[in-house]
């Protein structure tokens, strides 16, 4: 497996995954230590539609022993201190985005009718596949819009595809992705409206994302912060959760 080289320079996707990596922090200490807080959570699902465009938009289809392990290690966590088996967590389900992005890209663009079809599916079955793997199909939807981006060109010139196709996969992974959180979690109005109005901004700046870098932050602790949180989110997340759970784990203990 040949070693990417990434850029001296901080990139476009190290400050969006430096955004996301804030997020989730934010929505995790909400998850674990103030569930009665629902702004925590709200501000939290902005941060989701960025990990799982990117797994579609990666151009590798790689699964990396770091994140195997990660997975796995999530996974006996969970088991052990909460005897939880399913939901699998976030990284099994990035696991199956890269394993079945491209057969499942492959089929549904045979023709408009499957395509539809298809979509419409992957934000229904969002509930049942919730209680298997986090996020569930939604995921995948999010997965599917970053392919796109990637292979815009590509696509148009080999499928029956248009803007107007690109223009439904956007609007069904907004709504869907917006009404089915809202749903499940009760936000009240104002958190549902900067929720939506967050999602919309950040779905904006990844439907028009392109490889950028700024060569302009030369500050030494800037470049480090960004570069270390946008190269090292996989670490950041199983590290981070490792020590949440195991936190909760001894306060419950404790009560």
């Amino acid at each position: 497996m040949n070693v990417k080289k990434l850029p001296v320079e901080v990139t476009l996707l190290d400050c969006l995954k430096t955004f996301a990596v804030i997020i989730m922090i934010i929505d995790h200490v909400g998850f674990y230590f103030f569930g009665d807080y629902d702004w925590f959570r709200a501000i939290g699902r902005v941060g989701m539609p960025i990990w799982f465009f990117m797994a579609g938009y990666a151009l590798s289809r790689d699964l990396p022993n770091k994140l195997l392990i990660g997975a796995l290690i999530l996974s006996v966590c969970d088991f052990v201190l909460f005897q939880r088996t399913f939901p699998f967590n976030a990284l099994a389900t990035i696991i199956l985005i890269r394993m079945l992005i491209d057969p499942m890209m492959n089929f549904i663009t045979r023709s408009r009718y499957i395509f539809v079809i298809g979509c419409v599916l992957l934000v229904l079955f969002y509930v049942a596949t919730n209680m298997v793997f986090e996020y569930g199909t939604l995921a995948f939807m999010f997965a599917v819009m970053g392919y796109l981006v990637r292979h815009r060109d590509k696509v148009i010139e080999l499928t029956f595809m248009g803007k107007y196709d690109y223009y439904f996969v956007y609007a069904i992974t907004f709504l869907g992705f917006c009404l089915l959180q809202n749903a499940q979690f009760g936000f009240n109005d104002i958190q549902f409206i900067v929720m939506m109005v967050v999602t919309a901004i950040v779905m904006g700046i990844l439907i028009s994302l392109k490889p950028m870098t700024f060569p302009q932050i030369k500050g030494q602790p800037q470049k480090q912060f960004l570069q270390f949180c946008g190269r090292k989110t996989l670490e950041i997340y199983v590290a981070h959760l490792v020590v949440f759970k195991v936190i909760l784990f001894i306060g419950l203990g404790l009560n």
